[in-house]
């Protein structure tokens, strides 16, 4: 494999420099030098991230206040400049969270019209259930956009 690496560099190096067609592009010459396993780590731990992005926001089920949003919001802060993956799914776990306390709250206001208790479950049940599925979306490598969201962070 590395043999032939260097072939096409050096088939690369041979037309495009040295006989200068200008209708030749060349490929990216790092590509040679790039390790295929620590490629395999890193989008690993990207796809790790990124599904902890959407998991902590679990916390705020264990009790701690805003925990829902803190858990995600720790993450993301952390990972968001080293993953570009983990920057973008942190955004929309956030944002969902933050849209999510905004429903309760309006929700919990409604309690007084015997409405609200039955829709802050309803709300619950729906926060557990897609934060779950981003959370194996994320992992598999994929981009998950939350429905019932509003967009603080873009």
């Amino acid at each position: 494999s590395r043999f032939f690496c260097l072939l096409e560099h050096f088939y690369e190096w041979a037309v495009h420099e040295k006989l200068g067609f200008s209708c030749y592009t060349p490929r990216k010459r790092y590509r040679m030098f790039e390790d295929p396993i620590v490629q395999i780590n890193d989008d690993k731990q990207a796809r790790m991230w990124g599904m902890l992005c959407h998991l902590t926001a679990l916390t705020g089920m264990t009790g701690i206040p805003f925990g829902h949003i803190l858990g995600p919001l720790a993450v993301w802060l952390f990972k968001k400049k080293a993953y570009p993956f983990v920057d973008e799914q942190g955004r929309e776990a956030l944002n969902f969270q933050l849209s999510m306390t905004i429903y309760t709250f309006v929700a919990a206001l409604l309690v007084y019209v015997k409405i609200g208790m039955t829709l802050i479950f309803i709300l619950v049940f729906v926060n557990v259930i897609l934060v779950i599925l981003a959370s194996i979306k994320a992992y598999n490598g994929e981009t998950f956009r939350y429905p019932f969201k509003i967009r603080f962070m873009k």
